[in-house]
């Protein structure tokens, strides 16, 4: 989400602005019936507040997949990020593209093709 999908790094109670090449392909997917999922590093205790934000500024959201606390302490973003996409895969879906802006986001497999990002060194300018 952070510097892919939104122009920054999560500040609680601020609307992030969405990263537009990012938000019209999102909507474009959609609008074509393709699912769009959302894999975060973030703890699940802000999904309220991350889904608002996402929605707010555009984005469709067929699911959201944010860390509990357990897996903050006990694995590592790529383990935690791959584990999401293995789940969504045992679902029925198939990833056809994972789109980050570090190498944590796309390791690890689980999507037909990967789309590197700039990290822009942590934040949009």
């Amino acid at each position: 989400i952070d510097n892919t999908s939104l122009e920054t790094y999560f500040e609680g109670g601020i609307t992030v602005p969405a990263t537009p090449p990012v938000l019209a392909l999102a909507q474009d997917a959609h609008a074509k019936g393709i699912s769009v999922f959302f894999v975060s590093a973030r703890s699940n205790l802000f999904n309220a507040v991350t889904k608002s934000n996402l929605t707010k500024v555009g984005y469709p959201v067929d699911g959201l997949y944010a860390r509990t606390v357990a897996e903050l302490l006990t694995k590592s973003i790529a383990d935690f990020k791959t584990s999401q996409r293995e789940a969504i895969e045992a679902n029925g879906y198939d990833i056809i593209a994972n789109i980050g802006n570090n190498t944590t986001d796309l390791s690890g497999g689980y999507a037909d093709t990967t789309y590197k990002l700039p990290d822009y060194d942590g934040l949009l300018d």
